[in-house]
């Protein structure tokens, strides 16, 4: 929720990273932060300093081991204290963790009440952070621990960079400034980690061995398997290594049981069944082994986030007692599931967790529903993330800390492949067969009966899944993939297909493979133009794009412009105008061409295929049930062993645990100067269309 109201933050070169990280925490609360630091202090800075010194609502000003001697924030308070500003005070400790002495001016004669902080660490600062909001009077919008941005980052290899760089110098850098505004957007300071619960884990694991050999607690995979990584220092960049370990913290003694619950949340994906299974074949394991098996209740919540909503009618027991074993002679419902597509458990989105006007009600609503339940699994996309890790963040702000901490590990859920820091999601390589499959099809249509296929297939953000179809199918009139991190316009894509369509006239066939949010970028022109035209022919109005539509492109491109990318699905306007717009407007032109030629491109016909619900909705193959079991089972050894806010994933050739903070920096994205997508452009022979 924005406010009108902005900060200044006052402080010494010499506590720059400590401060920079609460500004990062600040920049959702307040309608801006003004944050400079000594190297900005030059030319006309200084005038625009003081400038918004003045206009800036609070001034919050850091006491650290310099400010005897700072000039700048004598001036700063100053200037403040004419106009009557309100102060905030916050007291840093100096270098040996002293805490710095109060000024004896200005402002600081009187008794001052300062924010006392007593360490300089990342926790510290969003506590300052926190308590810097209540003394505005401001609703504290970091409870959910998610970027003020999303969408930071598109390739795991811009974050490893990303931390190089912050290690190898102050974040105060003056060619590190593009760095210290992804701090201030929500990056970490430092290379996050796995949090594990606060008490020792002191329960024998009495599957070991028989599930494996159990990982040492510092057993852990680098990020970067270059022998060059030593050299950048990214020995100290790892996950912890995925495995059971030598002892668990559940069952609490304390309690009469253990409550689990998975949740499902975006789309389906064939293997969902299987990660379910393999959570609940695992925890049963541990609970017979454990000798606590009736003590064991495992929840399926129904249809994703909407379970929370109806409470009392949105849970599917997954493990039966023994009065429900005997009437259903079985005591798991998951084992025979395990190779169907779909959700057993459904699934949905739900706008109101995404919205950041609503998102803390919503939350603060989750965790009072599993206030009883000791694990949470979140099943999803790079939004499922999302939640899982804010379920985790706003859980310990309601203070669910100690023995009522709550666990909550995320399994990576994703049909477009675009979640970071997994090598392939289940599920992925089957629709990109399906995916495939489906472009023969059309191309048998096509070819027979001649005419323009267009085929959308999945790619909110990223064009993974036709970009991987297109490559691996072998049509020959396959001619474009068209995908929304490379720019297009109609007009060049029109030319292009002219020259390789004009060799079959005049029967004209041809294929072409988009995306979801794959829209040109003259899209507002071309829609002009096919209005013109409609006009200038005096036929029946055709609206072409509803204003609901209409609407969405104007947004999507306005994004565009920005430099940022959606947030979450595509929404059913947005992908319904791409595809008009791309189909209805090659016929356009494409037409209009023949009209000067005259060589019977009036005959063009085009048609549209959207088969992505048949895509998701397949069985899974076998990779995907094996992997999708690992997942869940290796979530289970870890969560039982006391990690949490993490997501289970392979990285390189280990399975592994990697932090929610890092997953939900951004979406994985093709990137359009690389080798993969070059192979794309050699196949289709389509690089005049991308220049």
């Amino acid at each position: 929720m924005s406010t009108p109201d902005t900060a200044f933050l006052s402080h010494s070169s010499g506590d720059s990273e400590f401060v920079v990280q609460v500004a990062g925490y600040l920049t959702r609360c307040f309608g801006r932060i003004y944050c400079y630091e000594e190297w900005q202090r030059a030319g006309n800075v200084v005038a625009k300093m003081q400038e918004e010194c003045v206009e800036s609502t609070f001034l919050i000003f850091f006491i650290g081991s310099a400010t005897s001697v700072s000039n700048w924030q004598r001036e700063e308070v100053n200037a403040a204290q004419k106009l009557g500003k309100k102060f905030v005070v916050v007291q840093l400790p100096d270098g040996d963790g002293n805490r710095c002495e109060v000024p004896g001016w200005g402002i600081f004669t009187g008794n001052v009440n300062a924010i006392r902080v007593a360490e300089k660490s990342t926790e510290a600062a969003r506590k300052a952070a926190e308590e810097i909001c209540r003394r505005c009077n401001l609703t504290w919008q970091g409870a959910d621990g998610l970027p003020a941005e999303p969408n930071l980052f598109s390739y795991e290899k811009q974050i490893i960079d990303f931390y190089v760089r912050l290690r190898s110098g102050k974040i105060d850098d003056p060619e590190r400034e593009a760095d210290r505004e992804m701090v201030l957007k929500g990056c970490s300071l430092h290379w996050p980690t796995v949090p594990r619960r606060a008490e020792t884990p002191s329960i024998e694991n009495k599957l070991v061995p028989k599930v494996g050999e159990a990982r040492k607690d510092d057993a852990c995979v680098r990020v970067k398997a270059l022998e060059s990584a030593t050299e950048c220092g990214l020995v100290d960049f790892t996950f912890p290594e995925a495995g059971p370990r030598e002892y668990v913290c559940f069952p609490k003694p304390e309690r009469d049981r253990m409550k689990v619950a998975v949740l499902v949340v975006g789309g389906i994906a064939p293997g969902i069944n299987a990660v379910i299974d393999g959570i609940v074949q695992r925890h049963y394991l541990y609970a017979t082994e454990g000798g606590y098996g009736p003590k064991l209740d495992i929840y399926g919540l129904l249809n994703g986030v909407e379970a929370f909503k109806d409470w009392d009618n949105s849970h599917r027991l997954l493990v039966n007692d023994s009065e429900h074993h005997k009437g259903r002679n079985r005591r798991l419902e998951t084992p025979q599931h395990a190779h169907e597509g779909g959700s057993i458990l459904g699934t949905c989105r739900d706008d109101e967790l995404i919205k950041e006007a609503t998102r803390h009600f919503e939350l603060d609503r989750v965790v009072r529903r599993l206030n009883d339940h000791d694990i949470l699994y979140v099943i999803g996309g790079d939004g499922g993330m999302r939640l899982a890790h804010a379920i985790r963040s706003y859980a310990i702000h309601a203070g669910r800390t100690g023995d009522r901490e709550l666990t909550v590990v995320g399994i990576p859920k994703t049909m477009d492949n675009d979640i970071l820091w997994v090598w392939q999601s289940f599920g992925f390589m089957s629709a990109v067969e399906k995916a495939r499959e489906v472009i023969e099809h059309i191309h048998t249509e096509v070819t027979s009966n001649p005419r323009l296929g267009i085929v959308q297939l999945f790619g909110s953000v990223s064009g993974f899944v036709v970009s991987h179809a297109v490559l691996a199918g072998s049509t020959p009139d396959c001619y474009l993939a068209l995908v929304p991190e490379v720019a297009f316009k109609l007009r060049e894509v029109a030319g292009y297909l002219r020259g390789k369509l004009n060799k079959h006239a005049p029967l004209v066939r041809g294929l072409i493979v988009m995306a979801e949010s794959a829209l040109p970028e003259d899209a507002l022109e071309v829609l002009a133009e096919l209005r013109e035209a409609q006009v200038h022919s005096g036929a029946h109005p055709d609206p072409i794009l509803t204003d609901a539509e209409e609407n969405a492109v104007n947004a999507y491109l306005q994004l565009g412009k920005a430099g940022k990318t959606l947030s979450g699905q595509t929404s059913d306007h947005l992908r319904t105008a791409c595809l008009k717009l791309v189909s209805k407007g090659l016929e356009f032109f494409l037409k209009r061409y023949s009209l000067r030629k005259g060589d019977g491109w009036e005959k063009l016909r085009v048609v549209t295929n959207e088969p992505r619900h048949i895509i998701r909705a397949i069985p899974p193959s076998c990779q995907d049930i094996i992997t999708g079991r690992r997942l869940g089972s290796l979530a289970v050894d870890n969560a039982m062993a006391g990690y949490t806010d993490f997501m289970i994933s392979q990285w390189l050739t280990e399975f592994v645990l990697v932090p929610l903070p890092l997953v939900i920096l951004g979406r994985k994205r093709i990137h359009r100067d690389g080798i993969f997508w070059k192979s794309v452009l050699a196949k289709t022979e389509s690089w005049e269309c991308f220049r």
